[in-house]
């Protein structure tokens, strides 16, 4: 006969009896919400009590009524994660359920863990990793139960896989690969809703599924992997502008398609459409042995006339400028509005950067695509130079450390190939972006691996024996998409002796000389990064 693991209580309620990972050597999970006396301590033999580790110590300590530790990570995860990354919960809504005592373990222990790492004290820092922890075991020990807060909880977590530079995880809860998230996504329908939602309710499932199609397109870019969600006619209606959002109080009615109103995050969804064939694009490109330039450049210049017309349909509220980028940290919409123009003018370098390689046949518009490149990379810098004004405006997640490496290396083609009344600014930009990359790694320990992609990119053009540094092939796709992923050493081909002799005498032999000077401008910052 089978030994019965289920505590009494259980048993009589006929009820299944799950250990609670946030309380270890304490009651079963379903004792511990209804506050019953479960037999899982009272008859647990003496000799198996021990103390807990600091780890659970800590996961313990989170308990309601909740700490003013707890109540202030909960306000910096919506002060520096909320509406950047990912947009999952209704503020004022998540706030109350916190003061209650009714948020989700999981979803709570998650936002705590990925939000401590911006409080200044270095204790509350100290603990993030345990947060963690107990939000990934929470997590395990409730898996089989599908619902929003496990969707929420299984993205935050995703994300925090990124800061710590677990990419394989990242996927898995996210759902590039093994589909954790978009699966229980799909499972609750949130397209659809349900008839007895309010208003609320209905617009945080929008929200959510909005967010798993999003890094389900990043995510697949940045581990080479297949799309999991397929976006058709069953898809929910855009997201509600943001601070009518906030506005909205429960039980009231979901507003009707005529008092909807576009937000950033509507504009967002039409920006990852337009990037995911981008990204087809660039799938083709490194799949494909002979290029079909015709067909290449019909695609390129479709879709450039398609995002200049996307960034002319903004308006003048969500132009970027330094008014707008005052007004946006003002309503608290700031990082989001930054956020959503570096990534704008992060695509487009991705779309034009093929003509960066100087072995490409000339085109029509060759020329005229690099010097987009160089252009949305500056236009890049300039943003962020803007946001640091404003720190309501600093676009702060880590995601933004790689799209900075790909402007710098643009703009190192500009440095090493462009006019020489251009190096004294070029060489401003690329500190400046320095600057922001060694702020970011203070906080996300993932950055660090994003910087070593640049060092094997510095590497690689410094060794390169042709003034093709550039060159566009699988390693440079790497490059530009698989942020979370390590970027391997690139094999140069051998140049003949023609060719070398072309560059000698057009002075290309210099060009590992002035790729050093470039970063010896880095200062003692990057004297902790280069590696050389």
């Amino acid at each position: 006969m089978r030994t019965s693991t289920a505590c009494l209580q259980c048993r009589t309620g006929k009820r299944k009896c799950t250990p609670d990972p946030g309380h270890t050597n304490g009651p079963c999970r379903q004792c511990h919400q209804r506050r019953l006396p479960c037999s899982q301590v009272i008859n647990r033999p003496q000799q198996e009590l021990h103390s807990p580790s600091p780890t659970e110590a800590v996961v313990e300590a989170v308990k309601h009524p909740y700490s003013t530790e707890v109540l202030n990570l909960v306000d910096l995860y919506f002060d520096y994660i909320h509406d950047k990354p990912h947009i999952l919960f209704h503020e004022p809504s998540l706030k109350g359920s916190v003061r209650d005592g009714s948020v989700s373990r999981t979803v709570l222990l998650s936002l705590i863990a990925i939000s401590a790492r911006f409080s200044n004290d270095p204790g509350v820092r100290a603990r993030g990793p345990a947060y963690a922890q107990g939000s990934k075991a929470c997590f395990k020990a409730d898996l089989e139960r599908v619902r929003i807060e496990n969707v929420q909880a299984a993205i935050v977590i995703a994300n925090i896989c990124l800061a710590e530079g677990d990419s394989r995880a990242e996927s898995l809860y996210y759902g590039a690969n093994h589909p954790l998230a978009i699966r229980m996504a799909q499972m609750l329908d949130l397209a659809s809703g349900n008839d007895g939602d309010d208003g609320i309710t209905r617009e945080v499932k929008r929200r959510i599924w909005w967010t798993c199609f999003i890094v389900d397109v990043w995510s697949s870019g940045g581990g080479s992997l297949a799309r999991q969600l397929q976006v058709g006619k069953h898809q929910p209606r855009l997201p509600l502008e943001e601070i009518t959002f906030l506005d909205l109080q429960p039980g009231e009615k979901d507003l009707t398609d005529a008092a909807w109103r576009a937000g950033i995050w509507s504009h967002m969804v039409g920006m990852i459409e337009l990037y995911k064939e981008i990204q087809d694009l660039l799938r083709y490109l490194v799949a494909t042995t002979q290029w079909d330039e015709d067909f290449i450049e019909s695609t390129v210049h479709g879709l450039a006339v398609r995002l200049l017309a996307f960034e002319e349909r903004l308006g003048p509220e969500l132009d970027f400028s330094p008014e707008n980028v005052a007004r946006h940290a003002r309503r608290g919409t700031g990082r989001l509005f930054t956020g959503f123009h570096l990534g704008y003018q992060y695509y487009c370098m991705v779309l034009f950067y093929q003509y960066l390689d100087k072995s490409r046949p000339s085109t029509r518009n060759g020329a005229a695509y690099a010097d987009r490149c160089t252009l949305h990379a500056r236009r890049f810098c300039d943003i962020l130079r803007t946001a640091r004004e404003w720190p309501e405006a600093e676009a702060m997640h880590n995601i933004n450390a790689h799209i900075t490496i790909v402007s710098s290396s643009v703009l190192l083609h500009n440095y090493m190939f462009g006019d020489a009344s251009e190096l004294a600014d070029t060489k401003a930009r690329l500190e400046s972006n320095l600057e922001f990359m060694v702020k970011l790694r203070r906080y996300w320990p993932s950055v660090e691996l994003m910087i070593n992609r640049l060092n094997v990119f510095l590497r690689s053009c410094v060794r390169s024996s042709s003034n093709n540094t550039h060159r566009f092939d699988k390693w440079m796709v790497k490059f530009l998409q698989e942020y979370s992923m390590t970027l391997a050493e690139k094999e140069e081909e051998p140049e003949s002796p023609q060719v070398q002799h072309d560059l000698y005498e057009h002075g290309f032999s210099q060009r590992s000389l002035t790729m050093q000077g470039v970063i010896s401008t880095f200062g003692s910052d990057a004297r902790t990064i280069f590696s050389y």
